[in-house]
């Protein structure tokens, strides 16, 4: 069974932006794209906001064993920008 762990800067930034954790289990499930952080080691997981339908969360996290921890979470009204822009760089390396 898959655990799911928020980070403590997760939390706050979850907080911060009005984020529930119910966005973020769902995009982990079922994200649009998913990328490789080259720099970090880090996975991004991207998704469309269920309360917010014009932004999209950008969810970096890691996995160990059955422990997905989330280390934060960026909500974008112009995502495309960020994530063109990374992988245009070889920042992030597009897995899915």
């Amino acid at each position: 069974m898959i655990k799911i762990q928020f980070s403590e800067h997760a939390k706050l930034k979850l907080k911060e932006r009005n984020i529930d954790k119910t966005e973020i289990l769902d995009i982990l499930k079922t994200p649009t794209t998913v990328f490789l952080d080259a720099e970090t080691g880090n996975f991004i997981a991207i998704g469309k906001r269920t309360h917010k339908p014009q932004h999209q969360l950008i969810i970096a996290y890691t996995i160990r064993g059955n422990i997905i921890r989330v280390i934060t979470v960026i909500d974008v009204s112009k995502g495309e920008n960020i994530i063109k822009r990374r992988e245009a760089k070889g920042r992030w390396v597009k897995i899915k």
